[in-house]
């Protein structure tokens, strides 16, 4: 089982802000607080109490959040919990964890103002043709891209190498000589959104969080 939680964060305040940070370890609020702009911090924060939650959510305290580390990769990791990732993009932030195997989850708004011209090197020809000759390139450019982020995650790898790599027109996709199965998940008709796995099938259990929840 795949257990998927996600917030809409557009509500939040400073005040609201301020009382949740203080709800994180020093360490994670330090983490939040490296970044400049607001929006920035909030997408960290609420990735990181939706964490929080599932801690208490499998029988965990709270206080094992203080033993987040990222492995050299940068991969995102709590050693004796469970494989998880965080991904967030405009208003929306979600998080996947999984009691078997690994997991990796990227989504993306579909109002991303991009040049798609400009990530052909990221692409295998195949999915270039594919985007090339889409009614909505950017639409297919994102499906493509969202699941590629969702597999380099889920290996480990993060989003730095290897996209041309991978030919993600299906979702069973080979990468390192593995196989990493996709399933496109339903959050909100503004955003795309995908999870990769390593295990054989696929079962999702799919929460919306509300942004006031958190207490």
């Amino acid at each position: 089982m795949i257990e998927v939680r996600y917030c809409d964060i557009s509500g939040l305040t400073q005040e609201l802000f301020d009382g949740y940070l203080q709800m994180l370890p020093a360490n994670l609020r330090d983490q939040v607080m490296r970044y400049r702009f607001f929006a920035d911090r909030a997408a960290r924060l609420i990735g990181r109490l939706l964490l929080r939650s599932a801690l208490l959510e499998t029988g965990y305290g709270p206080g094992l959040l203080a033993l987040w580390e990222n492995d050299a990769n940068k991969k995102p990791f709590i050693k004796d919990w469970m494989p998880f990732n965080i991904s967030h993009a405009k208003d929306l932030v979600v998080l996947a964890y999984c009691h078997e195997g690994l997991v990796g989850i990227d989504v993306e708004s579909r109002d991303a103002k991009l040049d798609i011209g400009a990530f052909s090197g990221c692409f295998c020809p195949e999915e270039q043709q594919m985007i090339n000759g889409a009614t909505d390139p950017l639409e297919a450019f994102l499906n493509l891209w969202v699941k590629k982020e969702a597999v380099l995650k889920a290996h480990g790898n993060g989003i730095v190498s290897g996209l041309d790599q991978i030919d993600c027109r299906n979702d069973d996709v080979s990468y390192e000589h593995q196989l990493w199965r996709l399933a496109r998940l339903c959050l909100n008709e503004k955003y795309i959104c995908y999870l990769a796995t390593d295990n054989k099938e696929i079962t999702v259990n799919l929460e919306c969080v509300s942004l006031f929840g958190f207490m």
